[in-house]
């Protein structure tokens, strides 16, 4: 920004008001940026796919991720990143566009590394090669992983790229293979580009809620779903190699809509137990077994209670009731709760809204989101805790339901209801979404690997 000040001018007229003729003098203020602008030179390889495959995660994963502005190639910059080796760096073009990093893919046979270049501090850094495998999935997930570790550099912190995202679906019509059920739906998994998609369970029922267990990372983990294979709905264990189920919580009647705590030592979950829909909290270890019996932790003789979910300090949990007459959010303080088995304070969450549903903690404890309907549609809003004041982040025609943030607490995930069940991904900060999932069929329950 240029501002023109007529320095001269005006003490010439102080001093010498006939005084006609001033010299102009020009000051520049600096400007600050709150992005950092990133350039991704090109990777090339004699595989043109791999090598597209890799400059597109790149890109993708750091647009996504929303922190940096991704400086757009032209001619100057192709020729300047044409050079060879750390010859690259040797360039007053990326000072003179005020670009922050320049990031290179190093592709090498079967092995892939990058190289990180602060234009500020002319230092270079590199990370260590990973194997380039013939998996597109495996490759995908390899550039994901990069992208993390270099927004750690870039940002500070690690993105969502190599995170994974479990959920529901259930074809729209009966497939092949799937028994004489036709009310089935399986736990599959996605990444958050929504470019590789892979089937978790082999039941042939309805499972639906999927919940990562924390620890769990990386190809194997482990989760927790809702399964109707018995008839009755309960919470099981399931794995990332699609073993079999095996029973979580030991409590009679209907069991459903489970969450993990932030810090895995508790499953929220509601169950009818003793006569009603109400709210249960089990204790978990860190080798994903179950603690004692589960405790019952809010019971409304007037209403039915849904979709619990505990604080990151495990003082506070969440939950929908329907006690008024209409669904709303609640807050409990169960820290007595947890300790002398006292009956918890709670508190209504007021909200612009209606038909509140599925709400969620963020990482840091200060906001929920949630779904709600204004207008006619159900769109997803976030709460603050601080100002006691609730936003709209999404719009438009689609119904969406079901929101879970990210370990970032930046981003979180979602599934539209109508007019297609689909997953989405949405940055809470600059209100951007992008869609994970196209096709036929109900793809609902998302759950976004913390």
């Amino acid at each position: 920004m240029k501002n023109k000040i007529h320095t001269l001018s005006i003490f010439c007229l102080l001093l010498f008001p006939f005084a006609l003729i001033a010299e102009e003098i020009e000051i520049t203020l600096p400007t600050q940026r709150e992005q950092k602008r990133i350039y991704l030179t090109t990777c090339r390889s004699s595989s043109h796919e791999l090598s597209a495959l890799i400059n597109h995660v790149l890109e993708q994963d750091f647009i996504v991720d929303g922190r940096g502005e991704i400086f757009h190639k032209n001619e100057i910059s192709l020729q300047a990143e044409a050079k060879k080796g750390r010859e690259i760096y040797q360039n007053a073009f990326w000072r003179k566009e005020r670009i922050d990093y320049v990031i290179t893919p190093v592709l090498k046979e079967s092995s892939l590394s990058f190289e990180i270049f602060s234009v500020q501090k002319g230092s270079i850094k590199t990370l260590s090669s990973i194997t380039i495998s013939n998996s597109r999935e495996q490759n995908i997930f390899t550039v994901h992983k990069f992208s993390d570790f270099l927004m750690q550099e870039v940002f500070g912190s690690k993105g969502i790229a190599s995170k994974r995202i479990l959920y529901s679906y259930k074809p729209a019509t009966k497939a092949e293979g799937d028994g004489d059920k036709l009310w089935n739906a399986e736990i599959y998994e996605i990444d958050t580009l929504g470019l590789t998609t892979r089937r978790v369970t082999f039941e042939n029922s309805y499972a639906i809620c999927p919940e990562f267990l924390s620890g769990s990372s990386g190809n194997n983990y482990d989760f927790v779903y809702v399964n109707y294979k018995n008839g009755l709905p309960q919470i099981v264990l399931g794995n990332a190699k699609g073993d079999l189920s095996t029973a979580f919580v030991k409590l009679r009647g209907n069991q459903l809509l489970p969450k993990v705590s932030y810090d895995g030592s508790y499953l929220s979950f509601i169950s009818d137990a003793a006569g009603r829909s109400d709210v249960f909290l089990q204790k978990v270890d860190s080798n994903h077994k179950t603690i004692g019996r589960p405790m019952q932790i809010f019971s409304s003789p007037r209403g039915t209670s849904s979709s619990p979910h505990l604080s990151p300090n495990n003082k506070w949990l969440t939950f929908v009731c329907d006690q008024s007459g209409r669904a709303k959010i609640y807050l409990a303080n169960i820290e007595s709760t947890l300790n002398n088995r006292t009956k918890p304070r709670i508190q209504r969450i007021s909200c612009p809204c209606s038909e509140c549903t599925a709400p969620c903690f963020s990482p840091d404890g200060e906001k929920i989101a949630f779904s709600g309907r204004i207008n006619g549609r159900r769109q997803i809003w976030i709460y603050d805790i601080n100002t006691k004041r609730a936003e709209q982040l999404t719009h438009g025609v689609e119904d969406k339901e079901n929101p879970c943030f990210g370990s970032n607490g930046r981003h979180l995930v979602y599934n539209t209801t109508s007019p297609t069940t689909d997953l989405y991904l949405l940055d809470t900060v600059n209100k951007k979404t992008r869609r994970l999932t196209k096709g036929s069929g109900e793809k609902h329950y998302p759950a976004l690997e913390k």
